[in-house]
């Protein structure tokens, strides 16, 4: 699958708009978690991103 360079950065920027909302209502710990999680699971995701 191939996406354009205007799709990821649109992606990034949905990302990082939910992890501010995020952000904003979670404690540290949750946060540290969350961001664990979705860590691994665009990493899991890289080859199609590229």
């Amino acid at each position: 699958m191939v996406v354009s360079d205007a799709t990821k950065t649109l992606m990034v920027r949905v990302m990082l708009r939910v992890e501010n909302e995020i952000c904003r209502k979670l404690s540290d710990n949750e946060m540290d978690l969350i961001i664990f999680e979705v860590d691994r699971w665009v990493k899991a995701r890289e080859p199609v991103l590229h």
